[in-house]
């Protein structure tokens, strides 16, 4: 309870000090339309890459406690939660309550808690993934088995309702269940019945889907062997300095000798069977899955799609460390401490920001902020500082910001964010997105702001002048991307 107390404060304390940055927008901008048939609409039209789930579960968030930085992460933070206690409860049925203490710690050591504040799907398909292990576990062992099955289905449909890429969590009970099959010598013929949910689940979503991907040749890279490196690189590096004081720590427990310790018995607990290895190991290479997906179907993938995965890195560590252990209580031990000691250390300052100030881009966006006395339109260069500053910049200034959609002649690497994504929110929301060419033939005198992109270099190749104003190297508190360098230029065409 204590431990479910710190994170939900220290997460809410970091939730507190992040305004919404580019993604997060259209999470929040989609929970302001009326009603659930706006906002499927506004998906078809390509105004959010989500299905609607996720925006319905946030709008009912905002709904009970106002739109906020904290309320619109909310259901990523209980998702988080969720899927941590979910996490304790699958190792805990094998290995005892202190190996469900470590594995329910391990997430949050990892760089996957920034899903755990963030207004994206992330957070709740974790929680959804995590419900979904445990039922199937449940289910297969055959207790209250309708209870289970049904939750089973419900969990995965809801995680692919929340996120098209989450139906990848089938292919890791699939796995198992043909384990279980070759074991059984007979197929358990409901559960592969509750897995045809999310199926049916993903294909109620074709239309969405199809607006989703249409402009991802455009934007996404060929899927390559980085996107699995850093799938796990950007996930597990977090855990080098805690992993190393385990070793230490484990070694120093070592040479006190076997006979000077209390608790060397192995644990009392039944032995994980070969299914849940193979679907905890399963869940560990859903980047390979997404990846594999990706290359025949898609063409798009992030590392962020398959985050579930650091449940099955958990889940796996906790069930190998009881396993291989000559001590599994000396280590379970260790581990627990130090986890402990690194995730306190981490979040108990956070828990300090509830009381703090909340920000605002008065610290930064300092060259912005001066022309307010002006009224030329201000292009800003990258999505990801246009559309945070549409909403936190003060109004005389966000009604003068204009985002330019790139002409065909520009390469796709350049253009980074798809501007069908803003021009599709922009004829339901006071959004102003222009297509460069028609804009530079009406305004000959204007002001451009961001960090150097395609829309500066087209300016000069079309004649332009621009005249340096203003040079920030601060970044912003929305801005995730980090644009290095965001420059103020007046551009005047003779």
């Amino acid at each position: 309870m204590l431990l479910r107390g710190v994170y939900l404060v220290a997460t809410c304390g970091r939730a507190s000090q992040k305004l919404f940055w580019h993604d997060e927008l259209f999470t929040v901008y989609l929970t302001r339309l009326p009603n659930l048939s706006a906002v499927w609409r506004a998906i078809e039209q390509g105004a959010e890459a989500a299905p609607p789930l996720f925006s319905v579960i946030t709008r009912a968030s905002i709904g009970l406690f106002g739109e906020g930085l904290i309320s619109g992460r909310l259901p990523g933070i209980v998702g988080f939660l969720v899927a941590s206690l979910a996490v304790y409860s699958f190792v805990k049925r094998r290995y005892g309550a202190l190996y469900g203490l470590v594995a329910s710690l391990l997430p949050s050591a990892t760089h996957a808690y920034v899903f755990a504040y963030e207004a994206r799907p992330y957070g709740l398909v974790l929680g959804f993934a995590g419900i979904a292990m445990v039922a199937w576990q449940r289910a297969a062992e055959g207790r209250r088995r309708v209870l289970w099955l049904l939750l089973l289905g419900t969990s995965l449909s809801a995680a692919v309702l929340c996120h098209y890429y989450a139906v990848l969590l089938l292919a890791p009970l699939a796995l198992a269940e043909m384990t279980r099959l070759w074991s059984r010598r007979t197929p358990d013929w409901a559960m592969w019945v509750v897995f045809v949910a999310p199926l049916t689940a993903l294909a109620l979503m074709a239309p969405l889907i199809r607006s989703a991907v249409a402009d991802v040749p455009r934007f996404y890279s060929a899927v390559s062997p980085a996107v699995l490196q850093e799938s796990y690189e950007s996930v597990l590096v977090p855990l080098s300095m805690p992993a190393v004081v385990m070793l230490i720590a484990m070694c120093a427990v070592t040479m006190l000798g076997r006979r000077d310790l209390s608790f060397v018995r192995p644990v009392d607990a039944t032995a994980a069977p070969l299914h849940e290895w193979v679907a905890v190991v399963g869940l560990m290479l859903l980047p390979l899955w997404g990846a594999i997906v990706a290359q025949l179907i898609t063409g798009g993938y992030m590392p962020r799609y398959g985050i579930a995965w650091v449940l099955g890195f958990s889940i796996t560590t906790a069930f190998v460390a009881a396993t291989v252990s000559t001590t599994p209580k000396v280590t379970g031990a260790v581990a627990l401490v130090t986890l402990l000691s690194w995730t306190s250390a981490k979040m108990m300052p956070s828990a300090k920001l509830l009381a703090a100030e909340p920000p605002t881009i008065a610290r930064t966006n300092a060259a912005l902020l001066a022309t307010r006395g002006g009224s030329l339109p201000i292009v800003v260069t990258h999505a990801h500082v246009f559309f945070p500053l549409v909403e936190y910049a003060p109004r005389d200034i966000a009604a003068r910001l204009v985002m330019l959609a790139a002409p065909p002649r520009v390469a796709p690497q350049w253009i980074g964010t798809s501007e069908r994504t803003l021009m599709a929110l922009s004829t339901m929301f006071p959004l102003r997105v222009d297509e460069f060419d028609t804009f530079i033939a009406r305004y000959r005198r204007f002001m451009v702001y961001g960090p150097p992109m395609w829309v500066t270099e087209e300016l000069r190749a079309a004649g332009a002048r621009l005249d340096l104003k203003g040079e920030e190297r601060e970044v912003a508190p929305f801005s995730v991307s980090n644009p290095a360098g965001i420059f103020l230029y007046e551009v005047t065409f003779d």
